[in-house]
């Protein structure tokens, strides 16, 4: 029902009629669509937010480990 007021062209109250619906309800339903398709979005975002905060804790370990290996090559060629 809620498809033919976004993808008919035809106004809400058109549509409520020849349903033979109120328009209110057409309404509702159309908000209520609405709210669940934002839904997935912010469990979306909080996804990326998590992602990007583990993708700079590696980021940061490898740069760790980066100069690990650099001090321990410098220390290894001065034992020798």
């Amino acid at each position: 029902m809620t498809r033919l007021v976004r993808e008919g062209g035809k106004p809400l109250i058109q549509v409520a009629r020849g349903l033979g619906i109120s328009r209110s309800a057409l309404y509702k339903w159309l908000r209520e669509q609405d709210a669940d398709q934002a839904k997935p979005v912010v469990q979306d975002t909080k996804e990326v937010q998590a992602l990007k905060k583990k993708l700079r804790r590696t980021e940061e370990e490898l740069e760790i480990l980066k100069k690990a290996v650099a001090f321990f090559a410098q220390q290894g060629g001065k034992e020798r």
